[in-house]
C-alpha cells in the first residue's frame, strides 16, 4: 500500500530540489575558473614536471569538465521535476569527484612524479590553486542568503 506524501516530506523534497538548483546554477563560474587556473598551472609546471605527465593531466581535467558542463545544461534543459533532485545530485557528485581525483592524482600527496621534481612549495601552491574555485563557490554570497533561506523553511 502506497504511503500519502506527508507536507513536510514535500516540503523537504523542494527544499533539496531548490539546494542542488542552486549548485548547478552557480557551477558554471567555478568551472571557468577551474579551466583558466588548470591552464595557468600547466604553463608554470613546463619546465619543472614531465610534459606527458603534465599533458594527461590537463586534457583530462578538461575532458571532466566539458562533462560537468554538458550535465549542467542537461539540467537546465529538463528543467527537473523536485522528485528528480536526488538523482541530479549523485550525477553531480560523481562529476564533482572525478574532478577532484584528477587534482589529487597530480597534485595531492601521492603525487610521487611530481613532488621528486618539483620545489614542494610550487607544488603545494598548485594543489592549493586547484582548490579556491570551490571554496569560492561555498563562500558564495548568494549561496549564504540560500542557505538561511532553507534553513527558515525547515524550521
Amino acid at each position: 500500500m502506497a504511503h500519502p506524501v506527508s507536507e513536510h516530506d514535500d516540503i523537504d523534497t523542494r527544499i533539496f530540489a531548490e539546494q542542488i538548483a542552486m549548485v548547478y546554477q552557480l557551477t558554471p563560474h567555478t568551472l571557468a575558473m577551474s579551466m583558466i587556473g588548470s591552464t595557468l598551472i600547466l604553463f608554470a609546471l613546463w619546465s619543472l614536471a614531465p610534459p606527458a605527465l603534465l599533458l594527461s593531466w590537463y586534457v583530462l581535467h578538461h575532458l571532466v569538465t566539458l562533462l560537468r558542463y554538458l550535465l549542467i545544461r542537461s539540467y537546465r534543459r529538463a528543467r527537473p521535476v523536485p522528485a528528480a533532485a536526488p538523482l541530479r545530485a549523485r550525477r553531480f557528485v560523481i562529476g564533482t569527484s572525478a574532478a577532484g581525483l584528477i587534482g589529487r592524482t597530480v597534485f595531492g600527496s601521492g603525487a610521487l612524479a611530481l613532488r621528486n621534481r618539483c620545489a614542494p612549495t610550487l607544488v603545494q601552491h598548485a594543489s592549493i590553486s586547484m582548490r579556491l574555485p570551490g571554496v569560492r563557490m561555498r563562500n558564495d554570497p548568494r549561496l549564504r542568503k540560500e542557505r538561511r533561506v532553507i534553513a527558515h523553511s525547515a524550521g
